[in-house]
């Protein structure tokens, strides 16, 4: 069971992942007036869907560490990326981009702990190492 559930649970990252790079494209389209927000914010919603199921996911197979903290901040980015641009203060609400950028990172190191966890056939995640150390 434990396994299903790690598999699906690094399917729907992969998912969120391209779904977070449709967004900032989709933001772009809202921006310079191709479109409507509309795209941009069902997708938000999508993201915000997922990443609520990957917490769920995480906890349910006890998929270590590293991928249940790494779900759970995602959750807690997310929560962060709807309300801010609801906040009157502009300059506070333009956090939105940048938070976006940090919601990136970690679907990205999410989707990374899930490829190498699967590729170990364990459920014991690695959380990036920076690149110099690497095959040391």
């Amino acid at each position: 069971m434990r396994k299903i559930v790690s598999r699906l649970h690094a399917g729907l990252s992969a998912l969120t992942l391209v779904a977070v790079i449709v967004q900032f494209y989709l933001a772009g389209v809202g921006a310079f007036g191709a479109a409507s927000y509309q795209a941009h914010r069902i997708t938000g919603d999508l993201i915000a869907l997922a990443s609520l199921l990957l917490l769920l996911l995480a906890l349910a197979g006890w998929l270590g560490r590293a991928r249940v903290a790494l779900s759970a901040v995602l959750v807690g980015l997310m929560v962060l990326q709807m309300a801010l641009p609801n906040v009157s203060l502009r300059w506070v609400a333009a956090a939105h981009v940048l938070n976006a950028l940090a919601i990136l990172g970690v679907v990205a190191q999410l989707f990374r702990a899930s490829a190498i966890s699967g590729r170990r056939g364990d459920r014991t995640p690695v959380v990036a190492e920076p690149i110099a150390t690497r095959g040391r």
